[in-house]
């Protein structure tokens, strides 16, 4: 095997370069009779497999090789045209750009290049960095009734998130938009225009962020939206009719987490379940106890996130409980929070 290896190291070393220069292919009898007379004595002769093994693979490393200057070539080509074509970005939002063209330059161009075209206030904060962006022919990703704005200049800021991409799957642009109402209607492929301010760019897969964002699905509202949110419409706290179960509960987001969230925003509520859990939020610092999630196998757990920590001193997983409070979000996918939140019983 060592001898082996040697060989194909040899003969990549002899004839990989001359290959790729003169584009022809590299047979069998020629990689044995230039290793073979560089053999120091003592070496092992190559096997004709060997040397038939080795001329394909320096072959197939030549081709690769000429594969990707030929892209690299047509790359170039296609950067140069872009350069030339690429018009201003319109900071007011007024002008609506494809995502199609917004993959383009995320692929042609290289980090830095696109990174000050979005977002050039990361490299000079002398820049005004309010460039608000309409983007067109999204197709949603995902949907999230809470997510966290994951972006460089904010943290620890939880929002309706619609994801979308470009139908090749080159970029992926986040819209948080500033109610959960604005996710009714949307669901997964549909194709939306979102308009937002560019806040950068995430920790995780996203290549833009906008954040406050607003989506407007095609063929519903073709009018670009204003920047500034519409306010929901107010809604009076409300105490729901007895207790809820917390298995209840938790079916109901499992279900249709933005019906869910929509149904219980702003209203008063008390739920009784099994302690599952008593911790501090990592993010906010905040203390909690939660009810539900009482299997593996169970999705979401209501958490009462309390004011007082001593609330919480005494209690121990396993037992009975009933919290009330003001539903405050579905916290992505996984927790309803309720804050301000108190230990009714136990």
């Amino acid at each position: 095997m060592f001898a082996k290896v040697k060989y194909l190291l040899a003969i990549a070393l002899l004839f990989l370069i001359p290959a790729c220069v003169f584009n022809s292919e590299i047979s069998a009898d020629d990689a044995c009779a230039t290793v073979t007379a560089d053999l120091s004595p003592g070496d092992n002769t190559p096997t004709p497999q060997e040397c038939e093994e080795a001329a394909e693979w320096i072959n197939l490393m030549t081709k690769a090789e000429e594969e990707y200057e030929k892209e690299e070539a047509l790359r170039k080509e296609k950067l140069e045209q872009l350069l030339k074509t690429m018009p201003e970005i319109d900071p007011s939002g007024n002008t609506i750009y494809k995502i199609e063209d917004i993959a383009n330059e995320h692929e042609l161009l290289d980090y830095d290049d696109f990174k000050r075209r979005y977002y050039p206030h990361y490299d000079d904060s002398r820049i005004d960095p309010s460039i608000v962006i309409s983007i067109e022919g999204g197709i949603v990703h995902r949907v999230y009734e809470s997510s966290m704005v994951d972006s460089f200049s904010t943290y620890s800021e939880y929002k309706p998130l619609i994801q979308v991409k470009d139908v090749n799957d080159n970029i992926t642009i986040s819209c948080f938009t500033e109610s959960v109402d604005q996710l009714s209607g949307i669901n997964l492929d549909n194709i939306l225009t979102i308009r937002g301010l560019i806040t950068g760019e995430g920790f995780g897969s996203e290549d833009l962020i906008l954040n406050p964002c607003i989506p407007v699905k095609n063929g519903i509202n073709t009018v670009i939206p204003t920047m500034t949110p519409i306010p929901p419409v107010a809604e009076v706290s409300q105490v729901a009719t007895g207790v809820i179960e917390a298995s209840e509960m938790i079916f109901e987001f499992d279900s249709n987490a933005v019906g869910a969230s929509i149904k219980y925003r702003n209203k008063d509520i008390s739920v009784k379940g099994v302690i599952s859990d008593i911790g501090t939020d990592i993010w906010t610092d905040k203390t909690y106890v939660s009810v539900g999630a009482v299997s593996i196998f169970d999705i979401y757990e209501i958490r009462c996130i309390v004011n007082n920590p001593s609330e919480v001193a005494s209690l121990d997983k396993g037992s009975p409980i009933t919290i009330s409070g003001t539903f405050y979000m579905n916290m992505m996918d996984m927790y309803i929070d309720i804050m301000p939140c108190s230990v009714v019983t136990n």
